[in-house]
């Protein structure tokens, strides 16, 4: 007889949802993303090549509500460290931080959307503005 072992995923939303109250005092939105490793064709889908992308056991798991300004406020769980920026006030430069890839996401998606009805301008004014993640680490 297989038995099976109590799924993590609801106790880790309980747990990311109580991290983002204790932060910020919101009731915040959770979405998880699967990791994923490719089998074959690394760096080739984008060039008309074959990939075979497998999805992993490891998971992003991100907290978000929104806010009343144009401010992202970004805090790492792994790290245990906040950000908060401008996207548009941005420039393209990395700062060798754990924030780099949502500073660069943010800065692209803010000038990818010209005036204040763009699609991705609307993400990042509305709606995603207030994150918490957890992102698996080595030997986590």
């Amino acid at each position: 007889m297989n038995e099976r072992t109590p799924d993590p995923l609801p106790s880790r939303a309980l747990e990311l949802r109580q991290k983002f109250r204790s932060l910020f005092g919101d009731e915040p939105r959770i979405f998880r993303a699967p990791g994923r490793v490719n089998l074959i064709g690394e760096h080739t889908d984008y060039n008309d090549g074959f990939v075979l992308p497998v999805a992993i056991d490891l998971y992003v798991w991100v907290a978000i509500a929104p806010r009343a300004d144009s401010r992202l406020v970004v805090h790492s769980t792994n790290f245990n460290q906040r950000v908060e920026f401008v996207p548009e006030d941005l420039s393209v430069h990395s700062e060798g931080a754990w924030s780099d890839y949502v500073r660069g996401v943010a800065y692209f998606l803010s000038r990818a959307a010209p005036g204040d009805h763009g699609p991705a301008r609307l993400l990042l004014r509305r709606r995603e503005q207030r994150a918490v993640s957890r992102l698996p680490q080595p030997g986590i």
